[in-house]
């Protein structure tokens, strides 16, 4: 019986200890679940913001820092789809958002795909110089020397470094039209040399100035592939694919 009274006494004598120091410990300090859970969370990040890619490219998304549990979704099947994996396929041209959700936070990773180049643009463009439609009409000279027609859309822009009028709006129009109709479209095909013409809306304020630091931004087709091209009065083309929206 003593000894039982006094197994007793120790176990009380154990349990006031544990009850004194628990009412030590301050309430804001963290268990170490707690302190996992919180350094995982700032470490956790998508292995890649953004990618480029093709139409039938395979790229893989991860999540860095936890072994918990990740969802997929894309923004856009149509364009990018996204396996429960990770796995990012390129459907075709078009921009798309892919979300990965870990313990109910987000991140993203937007996916550009590209076309395929088969075929690159094969031609020569530049502005020409005109002191009499300065100001508000724009000449572009085509000499194509690939193997496909070129079709110009009907919007361009005139763009001037150092000047007011950083980017202004110009649409193709038919020239030998008295009143200067717009046109939707102009191709130019293969081997052909043409003159496409732009202009601004009429008033004082649709004007730019034409020299040495003009650009002209244009949209185009080739080979059923849009692209967004770029030149001067000295004639250095540019060009990338996608458009100018």
């Amino acid at each position: 019986m003593e000894k039982l009274k006094s197994v007793f006494k120790k176990s009380s004598i154990l349990l006031t200890l544990l009850l004194v120091l628990s009412l030590m410990i301050p309430a804001n300090v963290l268990s170490l679940t707690q302190i996992t859970k919180t350094a995982d969370a700032s470490t956790i990040k998508l292995n890649k913001k953004s990618i480029t890619m093709y139409d039938g490219d395979k790229v893989n998304l991860k999540i860095l820092g936890t072994t918990a549990k990740v969802t997929w979704k894309s923004s856009n099947k149509a364009i990018a789809r996204v396996t429960s994996y990770g796995n990012v396929y390129g459907e075709k041209v078009g921009e798309a958002t892919i979300t990965a959700t870990v313990n109910k936070k987000k991140y993203t990773c937007k996916v550009k795909v590209k076309m395929i180049i088969d075929n690159e643009p094969d031609f020569e463009a530049r502005i020409l110089e005109s002191d009499y439609y300065k100001n508000s009409i724009t000449v572009l000279i085509i000499d194509n020397t690939g193997d496909f027609p070129i079709t110009f859309n009907m919007d361009g822009y005139v763009l001037n470094d150092g000047y007011s009028t950083l980017s202004l709006p110009v649409s193709i129009f038919d020239s030998e039209d008295a009143n200067l109709e717009y046109l939707e479209s102009i191709e130019v095909e293969s081997g052909e040399l043409a003159y496409i013409w732009y202009r601004t809306d009429d008033g004082e304020t649709d004007q730019f100035c034409l020299d040495d630091e003009t650009n002209l931004s244009f949209d185009f087709t080739y080979d059923d592939i849009e692209f967004t091209g770029f030149t001067n009065l000295d004639g250095n083309f540019r060009f990338a694919q996608g458009i100018v929206e």
